[in-house]
């Protein structure tokens, strides 16, 4: 766990560049078989339009990851969630998707590539159940929801 003071807080626009640079780098860092000249500096405002964003900061105000997410559906769609890699499994991730507790009603949504096997363990070992499985331009997928604390 981490031992400094961490922030989840709602993100401003004034946050967006930093979490613009997050996004690339933990895309190109977890989606390791994909090339990663296919993820873009500006991805992120295209694909978050509409969407919530919390993030987790440090008293450095450091962006250590963020959670996006499209609250308009029933249940609410977690589209993005990402941890910068030297601040995940120490609580950083749980700190993000338990802010979502104090805002939005259960259930909850996802989809996660397949291939991306830590972030499964991870939903697995947190409650999260799989729906269904999937298939889009990105790659076969699982559906999991989240349906209690």
């Amino acid at each position: 766990m981490i031992k400094e003071e961490i922030i989840i807080r709602k993100a401003e626009f004034s946050d967006i560049s930093k979490l613009e640079i997050i996004f690339l780098q933990t895309r190109r860092d977890t989606f390791y078989w994909e090339n990663p000249d296919k993820f873009n500096l500006g991805d992120l405002k295209k694909h978050s339009e509409g969407e919530t964003i919390f993030l987790a900061e440090n008293k450095d105000k450091k962006i250590l990851g963020f959670i996006s997410v499209w609250e308009h559906d029933t249940p609410a769609f977690i589209h993005h969630f990402f941890v910068m890699p030297e601040y995940q499994r120490k609580g950083v991730g749980s700190m993000l998707m338990e802010s979502l507790f104090h805002w939005l009603n259960l259930p909850y949504r996802l989809k996660c590539l397949t291939k991306n096997e830590k972030a499964i363990a991870y939903y697995l070992k947190n409650e999260w159940y799989a729906l269904e499985e999937g298939q889009s331009e990105e790659g076969d997928y699982l559906l999991l929801e989240l349906a209690k604390k």
